[in-house]
């Protein structure tokens, strides 16, 4: 798991039932929480992190934002 060094979990996971207003093209969602902006960048940046990144690209395209 490359979230736990990083004090991040998963919020929740769904699928896409039914749109109210616009389109999305990606009718999955995962969301992550960290305690900080700065522990989300720190995470993203992993050797961890980064050393799947090359598997998750062949398996789903993403579009993966911060919020704060």
């Amino acid at each position: 798991n490359t979230l736990e060094p990083f004090g991040g979990k998963v919020l929740f996971r769904g699928s896409l039932t039914d749109s109210f207003v616009g389109e999305t093209p990606y009718p999955e969602i995962v969301a992550i929480e960290f305690e900080s902006p700065k522990l989300a960048k720190d995470w993203f940046k992993s050797e961890a992190y980064q050393a799947i990144v090359e598997t998750r690209q062949k398996g789903a395209n993403i579009i993966l934002n911060l919020y704060e």
